[in-house]
């Protein structure tokens, strides 16, 4: 795959909203946000990366509405 069809999308917002989530002034002020931003972070990794495997052809999603009621399932529980 060597960065996907997204050229790493995945790692980069992980990355970002990790970093924002981890701020010690967020964590210390905003210690609900803070955990819902690195929680995002998780799952919008676990998302695109597989959506990237399956557009890129290293993996395929067999049940697509299966996968998608998995992934707002999975955004919805980093929401809370």
């Amino acid at each position: 795959m060597s960065g996907g069809h997204w050229s790493s999308a995945a790692f980069k917002i992980q990355n970002i909203l990790e970093e924002v989530g981890v701020d010690d002034y967020i964590k210390k002020d905003f210690s609900k946000l803070s955990k819902c931003l690195t929680d995002l972070g998780d799952a919008l990794y676990d998302i695109i990366n597989t959506l990237d495997y399956d557009i890129s052809g290293d993996s395929f999603i067999k049940n697509k509405e299966e996968y998608q009621k998995y992934a707002i399932k999975l955004l919805k529980k980093s929401l809370r």
